[in-house]
């Protein structure tokens, strides 16, 4: 994999009625899933197992599932793929697939393999905030920065005033932080949902 010099481009995207594949089956499946569907997504799991809140949601009609181990057929008509399979070869294999076929992939903590990453997002009311380091430092400490940023936003934003009549788009607030000797750049974005 070639190795990255920039960081990540920010970017909202509208997944309503979009087709989102997710590889894996398991707890971290599930908490993609469940975001995915909450922003309006088609989603689809492909594994050979599943916990069970994807096997109720599928039973629900909620997503569909495909019971079998991965194969390049999965990605047709995906408009977003996310790896998050437990073996290592499997979300290489997917990473590449997507490339050939030119579809973003996010392969869970995993950054070098993604083509975008997903930030911790922290909504209240109808603001949304979402914060996310800038991937092309060594730090591989996720779930601090999400706690962390929790924390923050709720904090911070406890001012910004909830009505349909403020008109935020968008304020983006950066700072380094060290972590794993070197600098990591992290980055807020918030965004009025309505």
């Amino acid at each position: 994999m070639r190795e990255k010099k920039f960081p990540y481009y920010p970017i909202f995207l509208d997944i309503e009625d979009r087709d989102v594949v997710i590889i894996g089956g398991g707890p971290v499946c599930e908490r993609k899933a469940e975001t995915m569907m909450r922003y309006g997504a088609r989603v689809t799991v492909v594994s050979p197992n599943f916990t069970p809140a994807i096997e109720s949601w599928a039973s629900g009609g909620k997503l569909r599932i495909r019971r079998k181990p991965y194969d390049a057929g999965d990605l047709d008509g995906a408009s977003i793929v996310i790896a998050s399979t437990d073996d290592e070869a499997v979300n290489t294999q997917i990473a590449t697939d997507c490339r050939k076929r030119k579809i973003p992939v996010n392969v869970v903590d995993v950054t070098h393999l993604c083509e975008f990453i997903v930030p911790a997002i922290v909504e209240q009311g109808s603001i949304q905030h979402e914060c996310a380091r800038c991937g092309i430092c060594c730090s591989s400490r996720p779930r601090y920065f999400d706690r962390s940023f929790q924390v923050r936003a709720q904090a911070a934003w406890r001012e910004v005033p909830d009505n349909p009549g403020f008109r935020l788009h968008w304020i983006v607030l950066r700072f380094l932080r060290p972590a794993g000797g070197c600098n990591d750049q992290m980055t807020f974005y918030t965004l009025r949902l309505t």
